[in-house]
């Protein structure tokens, strides 16, 4: 399997992970395309392979800020881990009693 199969692999189950929102798929694709980006670096690729792995990509990034931006406006947090705040929403009963 060429460097560009691989990726164009590697970039399909990352997509694939994404819509399943499997988060250790999607770290263990993360850090496989570190390596085979670091190989494509070093490898000659024709303007359409180039185009069709740069599109790909795009969409997976666009995909997983979709997500993550929907996970946001559901929990309502502006960021995740142990030291994350929940925003109270605008209309919480807290803001009427004040």
């Amino acid at each position: 399997m060429t460097v560009v199969e691989r990726m164009r692999d590697l970039l399909q189950r990352e997509r694939a992970a994404l819509r399943a929102g499997d988060p250790e798929q999607i770290l263990a694709c993360a850090s496989e395309k570190e390596g085979v980006l670091v190989e494509l670096i070093d490898t000659e690729l024709s303007q359409a392979e180039a185009q069709e792995l740069g599109d790909l990509n795009r969409f997976n990034g666009e995909l997983a800020r979709g997500g993550a931006s929907l996970l946001r406006a559901v929990l309502g947090q502006d960021r995740y881990g142990p030291d994350a705040q929940v925003r109270a929403p605008a209309h919480s009963v807290i803001d009427r009693q004040a």
